[in-house]
């Protein structure tokens, strides 16, 4: 009690000093070693230009829930990120000097500069803190939300100016996040595919996302199943969201601000760029033709802290820091929190459990894994997330349904500028590890088959599926089996993702990738539509919609009127454009309640005890 006490104390005196920069004083790193909680987590705060000081202190990593599974053991061990900005992570600094950084392949053209901006957004990443040789540990010392996932670095620009606006060429652009998706073999060693990309640069004039940046990292994550976090950009409040986040694939994350409000960070940051997005509808493959229609597209998905980050000064390996707002510290901390969620994934699937169904009980069982495909995964970061938020609208109104009733609709999905809403990595655990009988394998196959294209679930859950354009394959079901209590809190999102290609040629060594041309191929109208019933006698009626017709996601969020059973249907109700003739898609739902999940199995657990049963740069400003 007395260390964590004398702690507070000290961290409060030591923020009065300058900050901009700041060489920590001896009273802040005194603070750092006495105060667990602020110790393990980068630091966040509201900072007073006026008076060049701190009057609020707080910690990242507790904001977003990280915390929650640090105390599961989850720290990032089993997840591969990647960093992909102008220039190179530098390590000549606390945060980032004991991580190790393995530097991504670069073109021939590209400048391979370490870089102060791309140094702050590893911090707040992948920072591990300082490591003490004579004493053979790490000092926690503001460490980043993913400290212990192995970490690459890209650089993409050929020249960076003094502004930090840099150019680039479509081989530098496309060689790091090729390799960084793929993976890479040189010097005789081979470095496996990251698991999540993060880029907190852009191009703001860039909005539809018809242009080659967005357009090929679309083709990317489409063929390699990668996650790639962009940052949302900074030219908010009335400014869309740039390129590469206004692709289709990609996570695009906004900032929160208003640290110093009674509930921080629950506020839009004034600069952060938002919905609703332009899009642009090809008339074919190539894209040399073809409709943007204005103002339809919700392209922020998520938000995290984007304000008073105190954070690495590359320089010489001393306690320098500055202070830092800007998407650009929102992306990687989404980014890292997505990486700690890779990890539970993998120990997850790890494990070999018993599964009972019925009277029979079947063992050695695997836990499937496309839990950690990045469908499934958005899906999950989506439901799990905070919508306790000032303003938080997603357009849910009530509509006629034609037929003498009333229907809840959004067209939307997600909120302009809020997305789905603040990233919560704690509840989205507690997502990941409600499963049914339906989340597991035994020898690739699921353990159990849907009956009538729908599985009986539990009022918390998570499932990846397909759905074809053929006959009986359109619409797939889940029937929640306890039943939900009135104004319970349901919530229930989706994600899929649009086909696209690229075409690029391997050049000297097969390390030069040099991208020139990107194609549209497929894209499916997905639907997400909730229905109720009052007891198992009734028919189910329609109660709610998620119909948006340009985004690769949909979302509701409801109270419900009485208790009931819910049934969620996933449809396809037509294409947007179809030019391979695809006849299926890949999908991922998450749904969450504040009723303890009843499924209809048990499961017992041989592993991980937390399984429930039942082109400028986003720029700090």
């Amino acid at each position: 009690m007395l260390t964590a006490w004398v702690g507070r104390v000290l961290c409060f005196a030591a923020m009065v000093f300058p900050f901009r920069p700041l060489r920590i004083s001896l009273l802040l790193w005194l603070c750092l070693l006495v105060s667990p909680r602020m110790a393990h987590a980068v630091l966040v705060g509201v900072y007073d230009f006026q008076t060049d000081s701190f009057t609020t202190l707080l910690t990242l990593n507790d904001l977003v829930g990280a915390t929650g599974l640090y105390n599961q053991g989850v720290l990032g061990t089993n997840a591969v990120v990647a960093n992909i900005e102008a220039g190179f992570v530098g390590t000549d600094n606390l945060p980032l000097g004991s991580q190790p950084i393995v530097d991504l392949p670069t073109s021939t053209d590209a400048a391979s500069l370490v870089d102060q901006h791309a140094t702050m957004t590893g911090h707040v990443l992948a920072g591990r803190g300082s490591f003490d040789p004579a004493v053979g540990t790490y000092y926690p010392w503001e460490l980043g939300i993913a400290p212990m996932a192995t970490f690459y670095s890209g650089a993409i620009a050929t020249t960076i100016g003094g502004d930090g606006s840099f150019s680039l060429s479509n081989t530098s652009f496309f060689t790091p996040y090729y390799h960084a998706m793929k993976g890479w073999t040189a010097g005789g060693s081979s470095y496996v595919a990251a698991d999540v990309i993060n880029s907190s640069w852009g191009e703001s004039a860039a909005h539809d996302g018809s242009d080659l940046l967005a357009l090929s990292l679309d083709a990317l994550v489409y063929e390699t199943k990668k996650m790639v976090v962009v940052s949302a950009g900074n030219d908010g409040p009335a400014g869309q969201v740039g390129s590469p986040a206004s692709g289709m694939n990609m996570i695009a994350v906004g900032a929160l601000g208003g640290g110093a409000v009674a509930k921080p960070y629950t506020t839009v940051a004034d600069f952060s760029s938002g919905g609703p997005n332009d899009y642009f509808l090809p008339a074919n493959a190539a894209g040399t033709s073809g409709t943007v229609v204005a103002g339809v597209r919700a392209s922020v998905d998520i938000v995290a802290p984007g304000e008073g980050f105190v954070l690495a000064y590359n320089g010489d390996n001393s306690l320098l820091y500055v202070n830092a707002a800007g998407t650009s510290f929102s992306a990687p901390t989404v980014a890292g929190g997505l990486a700690l969620m890779v990890d539970a994934g993998r120990q997850l699937m790890a494990n070999s459990y018993a599964v009972g169904v019925g009277d029979t009980l079947y063992f050695g069982v695997d836990m499937s894994e496309r839990l950690i495909d990045p469908r499934t995964m958005k899906a999950i970061l989506m439901v799990s997330a905070n919508r306790d938020l000032p303003g938080w609208n997603n357009g849910q109104t009530v509509v006629d349904a034609g037929n003498g009733s009333t229907i809840i609709r959004t067209t939307q999905a997600l909120d302009w500028r809020l997305g789905a809403g603040a990233a919560n990595f704690t509840q989205a655990l507690n997502v990941m590890t409600s499963v049914g009988a339906y989340n597991f394998t035994t020898g690739g196959v699921r353990l159990v088959a849907p009956v009538n294209n729908t599985f009986v679930v539990g009022s918390t859950g998570w499932d990846f599926n397909t759905l074809s354009t053929t006959a009986g394959g359109r619409v797939f079901g889940y029937d929640v089996a306890p039943l939900l209590k009135a104004t319970n809190l349901f919530a229930v999102s989706l994600a899929w993702f649009t086909e696209a290609t690229y075409q690029a040629t391997l050049g000297t060594g097969n390390m030069n990738v040099n991208l020139q041309n990107a194609f549209y191929g497929s894209f499916m109208d997905l639907n997400l539509r909730v229905y109720l019933k009052a007891s198992g006698a009734e028919a189910y009626r329609l109660y709610a919609e998620s119909v948006s017709p340009y985004n690769t996601e949909e979302l509701l969020q409801l109270a419900l009127p009485y208790d009931a059973f819910v049934r969620l249907e996933v449809t396809i109700d037509g294409v947007v454009y179809n030019f391979t003739d695809a006849n299926s898609v890949d999908y991922g739902i998450a749904w969450q309640t504040s009723v303890i999940p009843e499924p209809a199995v048990y499961v017992a657990v041989f592993g991980l005890a937390i399984l429930m049963v039942a082109l400028l740069r986003r720029r700090p400003r």
